[in-house]
């Protein structure tokens, strides 16, 4: 069973409206909304970091391939 914490999250009137509607469109908690809507973001953030370590290895191997060129 996975253990659950609490933990107080204060937001803008505006926010906290557009979030109650929504949860009353979808038919679902406050606590449901935010734990899917921080999972996204987690997945998003953990993809960019993904592309920009991918990114990183890509422009060292060209350098070194330039480098090659270069030299020979």
């Amino acid at each position: 069973m996975t253990v659950m914490k609490k933990f107080l999250v204060n937001l803008p009137e505006a926010l906290r409206e557009e979030v109650d509607y929504i949860c009353i469109q979808e038919h679902r908690n406050r606590t449901d909304l935010v734990r899917e809507a921080l999972r996204q973001y987690i997945d998003r953030f953990k993809r960019k970091q993904m592309m920009n370590m991918i990114n990183a290895d890509a422009q060292d191997v060209i350098f070194s391939i330039a480098q090659e060129v270069e030299n020979a």
